[in-house]
């Protein structure tokens, strides 16, 4: 039994590890990291460092920001968010280079994927709107995939509104003479 775990375990470390070797926030053209704020003994870096157990986290509970960076434009299509906890409430993944938003959401967790479709970039923003509490952003993955799902929208959507109001006065005749 403890032979069994400890391989299970040393399983796991060498997935994520060649995950990891993937992973462009890691791997790519002068890798780096960057944000508004930092708590305690959190590091920007920590969102790029392939250890779960590490994090960044923001002194605040809205409007803040970490970024993982490149030396020069990289093209990814799938992003995946990883939270220690579930404090977010409100984000947003933005291009930095252009100000797009890429996509948005309420909750993160503990591994949220993203696809984006192809999309090139030197940064890439992850916003924090709002949280209950300071989140824990363990990881910002970033990866270009062959076999991707289409890209996902952003939410919230806009309403739709299913059947458009009718115009009371669409099948009213005019009043008056419109001529004189």
């Amino acid at each position: 039994m403890k032979s069994t775990r400890v391989i299970t375990g040393a399983l796991c470390i060498f997935s994520f590890a060649a995950l990891a070797a993937d992973n462009l926030a890691i791997t790519g053209p002068g890798a780096g990291a960057d944000g508004s704020s930092k708590a305690g003994s959190s590091s920007y870096g920590f969102v790029k460092d392939g250890n779960l157990g590490s994090f960044w986290q923001p002194v605040s509970t809205s409007n803040e920001r970490v970024s993982v960076k490149w030396s020069s434009a990289i093209q990814f299509n799938q992003v995946i968010l990883r939270e220690d906890g579930n404090e977010v409430t409100s984000w947003r993944l933005v291009n930095h280079d252009t100000g797009n938003v890429l996509a948005a959401g309420s909750t993160i967790g503990t591994g949220l994927t993203v696809n984006l479709g192809d999309v090139s970039m030197k940064k890439l923003n992850l916003l924090i709107l709002t949280a209950h509490q300071p989140p824990k952003i363990s990881e910002i993955e970033v990866y270009q995939k062959n076999d991707i799902l289409p890209p996902d929208p952003i939410e919230p959507q806009p309403p739709v509104d299913p059947e458009p109001t009718p115009d009371p006065g669409a099948g009213t005749p005019p009043v008056g003479n419109p001529g004189t």
